[in-house]
C-alpha cells in the first residue's frame, strides 16, 4: 500500500503505526492496518559528506576558490576522533549533487532519493535522515532524539562515544523530557512516522569478562558520594542485606560503614564472589530499567501516538536487554555481520517484543575506495549478494521487523569530518550514481520479503 505494507493482510488499524504478534511472527502494521516490514536506509542526506581539508589542501586536485558557487559547501566540524580537533571542511558530495541537479539541488535531491527509495523496494527513511524528507510524506520515517543535558554520567569502560548517562540524577529526567518535547513537535500526530530511536550504541558495557559484563557497576562503585547513581546503588544494597556485616561477608570486604563506601571510591579486587556478581546484575538491571522508564514515560507524555523504537544497541549486557523488551514497543540492534545468524540471535524469540536493525553495511575496494566497512566482501557483485543473504536472514526470523542499511552515500574518501571513517558502504558514490548491483539485488529481494515470511 501507500505506506509500503502488505495489501493482502489487513488487520486493525490505528491511524498510527503499531506492532503485532501473528502465528508466531512479529510486525509491524501500517496506519491504515496492512501488515509491515521495515526496509530503510540511514542518512538519506549530505550530513555525512564533508571531510577535513584544512592544512591537508595539498592532497586534493580541486578545491573551489573564492568566488565559485561551489564555495558555499565549506564549512567547520570539530572532530572526535583525529590528530587535529576542529578544521576547515568541505563536502564533495553536496558539490557535486549542486552540479548535478543545479541551483534546486536540494529539492531534487530530495525527490529523487525518494523515488529511488520506493523503485528499489524501501519503505523507510531510517535514523539521521535530512528531515525536510518526513514532510514529503512519500515514504514513513523513523525519527531520531539524541539526549543531551548538563547530568551526571556514568563510565563502563566500553565509552567509545562517550560515558552513560546516571538515569537516577534528577537532572536526567529534565533533560529527556525536554530533548522529547521539542523532537516530537510536529510529529504527534503524524501518520507516517514509524517511532523513534532514542539514542544511540551507548555503553552499557559489554563481554563475558566480570570487568566487561558489570562496567556499569563498577564505574558506579568508583563514582563519589555525589554520585546519583552510586546513591541509588548503596541504597540498593541496604535494602537487600539490611546489616553492613551481612554485605561484607557476602562480598568479602571490610566496610566500616555504608558511609565508607558510599564516600570513597571502590574497586573489587581480583574475582567477583558469587553474590557480588548476583548484586551487580541486579544493579545492572535496575539501572536500565530506570534509563527506560524516564524515556518511555517522557515519550508517552509528549507523544503517545508512536513507537518507542529502542537504543540501538551495539554493545549490550543481558540486563539491559531484558530491560529495553520491558518498555520500548520495539528492541533495536545494529548488527554489522554478513547475516543475522538464527542460533545466536535466537534469544530476541524470548523477549516477546519485536526486533529491529538499526544498522548493517558492508564493502568493497573494486571501485577505487580505500575502506570497506565494519564488513568485507571482495567485490561489488559480492556485497549485492550479501545484501540478499542478510535480508533473507532478516525477514526468516519471526521476532524481526526489520533493519536499516547504513548508509545512502559513500562516506568521503579521505575520511569524515568528525572521526575519519572513509568506508564504501553507500548505494550511491560520491557523484550520486547508484552502484547498479547493489539496487538491482535490493529490488529483487524487497520484492520477494512478504511473501517469503509467509511461507516460512
Amino acid at each position: 500500500n501507500k505506506y509500503g505494507g502488505r495489501t493482502d493482510k489487513r488487520v486493525e488499524a490505528t491511524g498510527f503505526f503499531r506492532t503485532l504478534k501473528r502465528d508466531g511472527k512479529w510486525w509491524l502494521v501500517t496506519p491504515n492496518g496492512h501488515l509491515f516490514l521495515s526496509f530503510g536506509v540511514d542518512v538519506i542526506g549530505i550530513s555525512e559528506g564533508a571531510t577535513i581539508v584544512e592544512g591537508r589542501e595539498k592532497m586534493f586536485t580541486w578545491l573551489p576558490g573564492p568566488g565559485d558557487p561551489l564555495a558555499a559547501h565549506y564549512g567547520s566540524a570539530h572532530v572526535l576522533y583525529g590528530p587535529i580537533k576542529q578544521g576547515r571542511t568541505f563536502n564533495f558530495y553536496a558539490a557535486n549533487l549542486q552540479r548535478k541537479y543545479g541551483d534546486d539541488w536540494q529539492d531534487k535531491f530530495r525527490s529523487v532519493a525518494l523515488d529511488r527509495l520506493r523503485a528499489w523496494g524501501f519503505n523507510t527513511i531510517a535514523n539521521w535522515s535530512d528531515p525536510a524528507l518526513y514532510g514529503l510524506k512519500h515514504v514513513p520515517y523513523t525519527a531520531t532524539i539524541d539526549l543531551h543535558g548538563d547530568y551526571a554520567r556514568v563510565a563502563s569502560g566500553q565509552d567509545y562515544w562517550g560515558k552513560m548517562h546516571d538515569p537516577y540524577d534528577p537532572k536526567f529526567k529534565a533533560a529527556v523530557e525536554e530533548s522529547i518535547r521539542l523532537a516530537v513537535e510536529g510529529r504527534r500526530d503524524d501518520p507516517w512516522c514509524l517511532g523513534y530511536f532514542i539514542d544511540n550504541e551507548i555503553s552499557w558495557g559489554a563481554g563475558e569478562s566480570d570487568r566487561g559484563h558489570f562496567g556499569l557497576a563498577y564505574g558506579t562503585l568508583a563514582g563519589s558520594k555525589n554520585s546519583p547513581a552510586k546513591q541509588a546503588f548503596v541504597e540498593q544494597l541496604k535494602a537487600h542485606y539490611g546489616k553492613l556485616k551481612e554485605l561484607n561477608r557476602a562480598w568479602g570486604t571490610k566496610f566500616s560503614s555504608w558511609d565508607a563506601l558510599l564516600n570513597k571510591p571502590f574497586t573489587p579486587p581480583g574475582k567477583l564472589t558469587v553474590q557480588m556478581r548476583q548484586d551487580f546484575s541486579d544493579y545492572l538491571k535496575r539501572f536500565a530499567q530506570q534509563y527506560f522508564e524516564v524515556i518511555r514515560d517522557a515519550l508517552r507524555k509528549f507523544d503517545p501516538n508512536h513507537l518507542y523504537l529502542g537504543c540501538r544497541f551495539a554493545w549490550r549486557t543481558p540486563e539491559a536487554v531484558a530491560a529495553s523488551a520491558e518498555y520500548c514497543d520495539v528492541v533495536s540492534f545494529n548488527i554489522y555481520r554478513s547475516h543475522v545468524d538464527a542460533k545466536e540471535w535466537s534469544f530476541t524469540q524470548a523477549l516477546n517484543k519485536p526486533v529491529i536493525i538499526g544498522e548493517f553495511h558492508f564493502g568493497a575496494l573494486d571501485r577505487g575506495m580505500f575502506h570497506t566497512g565494519l564488513v568485507s566482501t571482495p567485490n561489488q557483485q559480492a556485497r549485492a549478494e550479501m545484501y540478499r543473504d542478510y535480508i533473507h536472514s532478516v525477514v526468516d526470523n519471526p521476532a524481526f521487523v526489520g533493519c536499516a542499511w547504513f548508509e545512502y552515500a559513500d562516506e568521503p574518501l579521505t575520511g569524515r569530518a568528525y572521526d575519519g571513517e572513509n568506508y564504501n558502504i553507500g548505494f550511491v558514490d560520491v557523484t550520486d550514481t547508484p552502484y547498479p548491483e547493489m539496487l538491482e539485488a535490493a529490488k529483487a529481494v524487497h520484492a520477494e520479503a512478504y511473501p517469503r515470511r509467509a511461507s516460512k
